[in-house]
């Protein structure tokens, strides 16, 4: 499929750029979990529980019951994952069963956040390898988001398939990731948690400080949240161009020129490449070919030798619209 310049901003915009989707869906996963953790903190200091006071049999069974069961459906990867999260948890006292909870809150997160990075990144060779820029768009338009499923972390999960799995074109060290700021950001959120559950009266902001952990709060940086946003938009554009030069590869194309969405944070790299053109054979990526850069947001696109406009290849419905 050959595009033009601004055929090919449109569609990084929609996979990985500032419209996508994917990305609103993760803001909302995280603050679902962000209500989850202050919800039962609230919950333990509303009920005036004695942090050392044994904890009740039926709540701990009941518990156990629930995280055996998203164990065995879990994938090998987020088996480890919970062995390792829960490796220092025992289960005797009410503060114990709070951590236990706040565990589980996060660890689910993460587990969510890699069926949705599976799902995608799933689709996109179907969106590189359409004949025509209008069927790439239905393609797109027809993929299910998890969104149209539901925002919610366990909903995403009930729904999801056994094994989450990544694009071949994407890094399969973004699980690891994924793995392991979900520790860090746990371990951060679970101290804040003990603090604010034993001594209430000290602790007056921690639902701030929690907040600012998970999802930035009012700050820029979006806490994990953030971090998690950026990922989704690695994974969904290293698919998308990795996919790409397989096929120009695949089609014999020889040439291609770089191309930056020219965003208002495009880095000076990013920039200074915008326009240029280079032998697909010679393409390496983080050099000259994206991406460039974790949430790099460029594309690229094929030319011929004598112009890079060539209306019997592709569909130019799309430039008439605009006269």
């Amino acid at each position: 499929m050959k595009l033009t310049k601004n055929q090919a901003i449109r569609i990084a915009q929609k996979v990985y750029g500032k419209q996508d989707e994917r990305v609103k869906e993760i803001e909302h996963m995280y603050r679902d979990t962000q209500s989850k953790v202050i919800n039962d903190v609230d919950a333990f200091m509303g009920a005036n529980k004695s942090w050392t006071a044994k904890a009740s049999p039926d709540e701990i069974a009941n518990f156990l019951a629930n995280l055996k069961d998203t164990f065995y459906n879990a994938s090998a990867d987020d088996q480890n994952l919970i062995k390792i999260a829960y490796g220092s948890n025992e289960l005797r006292t009410n503060g114990d069963m709070l951590m236990a909870n706040i565990t589980r809150d996060v660890v689910r997160q993460s587990m969510a956040q890699k069926i949705h990075l599976g799902v995608s990144t799933k689709n996109i060779p179907d969106v590189v390898n359409a004949s025509t820029y209008h069927q790439a768009t239905k393609v797109l338009r027809n993929n299910r988001h998890i969104s149209e499923q539901s925002k919610n972390v366990d909903a995403i999960i009930y729904k999801s398939v056994q094994n989450a799995t990544l694009d071949s074109h994407v890094d399969s060290d973004m699980f690891s990731s994924i793995n392991k700021q979900t520790m860090q950001t746990l371990r951060k959120v679970r101290d804040v948690a003990e603090m604010a559950a034993k001594s209430p009266k000290d602790s007056l902001n921690w639902k701030t400080t929690i907040s600012n952990i998970l999802t930035g709060g009012d700050k820029a940086t979006d806490g994990q949240m953030g971090r998690a946003a950026g990922l989704i938009r690695t994974a969904t554009a290293q698919a998308m161009n990795r996919t790409r030069l397989q096929d120009f590869h695949s089609r014999g194309v020889k040439k291609y020129k770089y191309i930056s969405l020219e965003a208002q944070n495009t880095c000076a790299d990013c920039d200074a490449l915008d326009g240029q053109i280079f032998n697909v054979e010679d393409a390496e990526e983080g050099v000259n070919f994206p991406l460039m850069h974790p949430n790099c947001q460029c594309t690229v696109i094929e030319i011929n030798d004598d112009d890079d406009w060539d209306n019997s290849d592709y569909d130019v419905t799309d430039e008439l619209d605009e006269l």
